[in-house]
């Protein structure tokens, strides 16, 4: 396993030079990324919603139109901000998911705390005609991001998430099809 090569990929993902393995704590280094980058993409849909509640919620607090406008108008632009920013972050997160499944090195560290995983690779690696593709995985991803809340996220179990997520994947996509 080269994780001087995987550190270099994750540095690139993240746009992150200053992230490094510690041989000794590389899974507690990865644990943290990606529960970090997780929880900042929930607190962008969070205060997106409170932003977006808080433009609805007001314009009746104001008497005057010009009044009304710049409440709308500055709430939009904080909105597309807001956006913008969340958009950036769960690309990245996107961009790490796949990681582990296309780096078979990352992969091979993550395996035993994604054990759901292990059944969607090993199915999609059969000779049986696969119609679920990694794109397919990265749409449940980014639909699950788009709605995932800061309080869904709990501390130090972010690939119990993770492994949830494969697993609820496996149980609703592909096995109901392999019966078929």
């Amino acid at each position: 396993m080269n994780l001087k090569k995987l550190e270099v990929k994750i540095q690139t993902i993240t746009e992150n030079d200053e992230f490094k393995f510690d041989v000794e704590n590389i899974y507690t280094h990865l644990n943290l990324l990606y529960s970090n980058l997780i929880k900042k993409v929930a607190q962008f849909n969070l205060i997106e919603y409170e932003v977006y509640s808080i433009k609805e919620e007001s314009l009746d607090l104001f008497n005057n139109r010009k009044s009304r406008s710049l409440l709308k108008i500055n709430c939009n632009r904080l909105e597309k901000f807001l956006e913008e920013e969340r958009e950036f972050t769960k690309q990245i997160v996107l961009n790490l998911i796949e990681e582990i499944l296309v780096n078979q090195d990352l992969y091979d560290l993550l395996v035993e705390e994604l054990p759901s995983l292990e059944k969607i690779i090993t199915y999609m690696n059969s000779d049986n005609e696969c119609e679920y593709e990694l794109a397919d995985i990265m749409e449940w991803f980014e639909d699950w991001l788009d709605c995932i809340e800061p309080e869904d996220i709990l501390d130090g179990l972010i690939f119990t998430i993770l492994n949830n997520q494969f697993n609820e994947i496996y149980e609703t996509d592909i096995f109901p099809n392999m019966k078929k």
